[in-house]
């Protein structure tokens, strides 16, 4: 006997909402980066190391929810069984590249919060190795990630573009 299709949209929450609430956080962030940039430029004069990285982190924001964008319109976000077996395959493409991109967006915050805070306090030197040192561990840890993410399926394309993964992974819910 087939098991019955679960219903649509279980959990309440669609892609739609998701995206919403995406570009709402980004421009909650490009406030506070404009604000802390003109503050920073214009009222103190300083721009430093700690300025460059934030920025560096805001591109990887903005990349990251414009490609959850382009994910939502491709069917992430739907439940599964509501989409196409083509509309499957695409949303998975774009969730898979989402997942390695959303590494580094948590990562590169820190290298950021690591600049700030050892120009703030001067710390003594083994504190700012030591924090330095934690902030290039998440980075690696970033790129640990984001490699074991791309060699999960040899060759790489299968993954995006095979409806039996995707199949695969409808049977394992």
């Amino acid at each position: 006997m087939a098991a019955a299709q679960p219903p649509g949209n279980v959990s309440g929450l669609d892609g739609a909402t998701t995206n919403a609430i995406c570009w709402l956080f980004l421009g909650l962030a490009t406030a506070t980066l404009v604000a802390r940039l003109v503050s920073r430029i214009h009222l103190t004069n300083h721009y430093g190391i700690d300025d460059s990285m934030i920025i560096l982190a805001y591109l990887f924001l903005v990349a990251l929810t414009i490609l959850n964008s382009v994910a939502v319109s491709a069917g992430a976000g739907t439940h599964i069984y509501d989409l196409t077996p083509e509309q499957q395959v695409n949303a998975n493409k774009w969730v898979f590249i989402l997942q390695c991109l959303s590494a580094w967006t948590l990562a590169m915050p820190k290298l950021s919060v690591v600049a700030l805070l050892v120009r703030v306090f001067e710390p003594r030197r083994w504190v700012s190795i030591l924090l330095y040192t934690l902030a290039v561990l998440g980075v690696m840890l970033a790129l640990v990630t984001t490699i074991v993410w791309t060699q999960q399926c040899k060759p790489i394309n299968k993954i995006v573009s095979d409806r039996s993964v995707v199949a695969d992974i409808v049977q394992t819910f």
